[in-house]
């Protein structure tokens, strides 16, 4: 896509999704639309839906097996293809039984198809306004529409590598839709920053934002942009940390299948990025064990948060040692966790957003997302093997280019990294206090089975 090939768009309500006529495309004739919805009626899994595709995506690409079959629409130059996917998000976000992470991959996964296999697609939550102080969902979904440009659809991937399987589809090549989506977002909750405060965000929302001034995406975000009336109050929007660190730590540690592709870096490996002038510091983090919900600050309402309880207090034990190590070593410096119930998933993602330096101290796709798009510097661990759930950063040669202005791919040392597998053994195996040692001393390295893990002799 071109950068100056963009368009001034509306935003849609989730009302007329489905209303786009044929003017949008004045070529065709005729048109065939295809119907999702979020959750399958009554968990019919047989039903197309939004869960039955990124149930599936590990083993194949729904939507390519959807319009391939029937090529010779495709083909058909006077029939518009359309895939209308009509969600509830708070639904989702319940019932879903993944991450925002995952459901990123799968969003963006299909907005790509769509684009390579020339799908009209509209994706809208129905509640879309009520969730978008809560859920990052919303604000990834609009109309995307079929673009006839040469230029654009010769910068795509090939059709194999679209259609491929999770792990697999390279959905950097929406590196700069993904950077819109979610900088909007984060200047919608909390506004952009006074000119006088020189922050990055102030020139890209002047840019991209300002009706006068923005250069437009060719396409149509489901919410409007908040950015002159942001969703959070103003107490929250001037809360921003220098330093953000996410530190994902549930499902990973509890040795989950996030924990064998997600793990932990040792502290050394977070601490050696922060700046030594950096006032305040946040940790953006999961409720731990003894909280049950959030509540939005906005409207009051409570919202429901998936928690396993089976691993104890193990999260909150590392994530205050961890408060206790970056107050050893940046002693000037606030340190605050952020996981209250009034924490929504957006404010966890627009504090990484709009932080001077943000890092994930634990690998997971979580981060990604937020720290690609991030006005300061990103520090993301690369992914532990090619074909995780974010390896796509490893094919994106502009994150690449990236690295040269503000977003690195850190190869933290091998023996400071553990898995989420492996450290729920050490835990089991050897108890708190060793687990916690490892987290602490750079020296102390393991060699772990899933059975048992061995250290040097002096920890036995």
């Amino acid at each position: 896509m071109r950068r100056g090939d963009f368009l001034r768009w509306g935003a849609i309500s989730s009302s007329n999704s489905s209303a786009s006529t044929l003017k949008d495309s004045p070529q065709k004739t005729a048109i065939r639309e295809v119907k999702w919805a979020g959750i399958p009626p009554s968990g019919d899994r047989a039903q197309p839906s939004l869960m039955g595709f990124l149930r599936s995506y590990w083993r194949h690409n729904r939507l390519c097996k959807t319009f391939f079959a029937n090529a010779d629409t495709a083909n058909n130059t006077s029939t518009l293809q359309r895939l209308n996917v009509t969600l509830g998000c708070q639904e989702i976000h319940e019932y879903g039984q993944a991450g925002i992470g995952n459901y990123a991959t799968a969003i963006y996964g299909i907005r790509l198809a769509a684009q390579a296999l020339k799908v009209d697609l509209h994706m809208t939550c129905h509640d879309a306004i009520d969730m978008s102080s809560l859920l990052v969902l919303p604000w990834l979904l609009g109309h995307f529409p079929v673009s006839d440009d040469a230029t654009d659809r010769a910068s795509l991937p090939s059709i194999n590598r679209v259609c491929s399987t999770f792990n697999k589809v390279p959905i950097g090549y929406l590196l700069d839709q993904i950077q819109f989506d979610m900088r909007r977002m984060a200047l919608s909750v909390v506004g952009i920053p006074p000119s006088s405060a020189n922050h990055p965000a102030t020139a890209w929302a002047s840019k991209y934002l300002e009706y006068e001034t923005a250069l437009r995406y060719p396409y149509q975000p489901q919410l409007q942009a908040r950015h002159h009336n942001p969703l959070v109050k103003s107490n929250q929007a001037a809360d921003m940390d220098d330093v953000v660190v996410h530190f994902r730590c549930g499902d990973i540690m509890i040795g989950s299948a996030a924990g064998s592709y997600y793990g932990f870096q040792k502290f050394h490996e977070i601490l050696r990025h922060i700046s030594p002038a950096a006032r305040s510091i946040g940790i953006a983090t999961q409720p731990f064990a003894d909280d049950e919900e959030a509540i939005d600050s906005r409207t009051n309402q409570t919202f429901k948060t998936p928690l396993d309880r089976s691993i104890g207090n193990r999260c909150k034990l590392v994530v205050f040692a961890l408060i206790d190590t970056l107050h050893e070593r940046f002693p000037k410096a606030a340190v605050r966790v952020h996981n209250g119930k009034d924490e929504s998933i957006v404010m966890a993602y627009t504090r990484m957003i709009m932080a001077n330096q943000t890092i994930a101290a634990a690998m997971s796709s979580f981060s990604v997302f937020p720290i690609v798009s991030t006005f300061g510097t990103g520090y993301l661990p690369r992914p532990r093997s090619w074909g995780s759930p974010y390896s796509w950063v490893e094919q994106e040669p502009r994150i690449k280019d990236m690295a040269r202005d503000n977003v690195v791919l850190v190869k933290a040392d091998a023996r400071h990294t553990i898995s989420g597998i492996d450290m729920r053994a050490l835990w089991d195996a050897k108890g708190e206090a060793l687990a916690l040692e490892w987290f602490r001393n750079t020296s102390l390295v393991l060699n772990c089975t899933k059975e048992t893990c061995k250290m040097d002799a002096k920890y036995r």
